[in-house]
């Protein structure tokens, strides 16, 4: 019995290529900077800037996350917050 894990199981299949998920990502942080054009805010605090102004919102801040995890978080975040279908 082996005790070793196969090729496939650390290359996981996704749905997006990461080229598709850069874009994106580029898309949504110039959005944001668009709305929030201080150079020194990441787009997660300029996210958390704009939840300050919606009263139902939670400030939610995690560091260190991969684009893919980033774009998730995000594309959830904006949906939650504003509602942006044009992004």
């Amino acid at each position: 019995m082996s005790t070793y894990f196969t090729d496939e199981e650390y290359s996981p299949k996704f749905n997006e290529s990461f080229e598709e998920i850069c874009t994106e990502l580029k898309s949504i942080s110039d959005r944001l900077y668009e709305l929030l054009p201080d150079t020194s805010l990441s787009p997660d605090e300029r996210l958390e800037r704009l939840a300050r102004v919606v009263p139902t919102s939670l400030l939610i801040s995690d560091n260190h996350k991969t684009a893919r995890s980033k774009l998730n978080k995000l594309r959830y975040r904006l949906d939650e917050l504003v509602h942006f279908a044009h992004l």
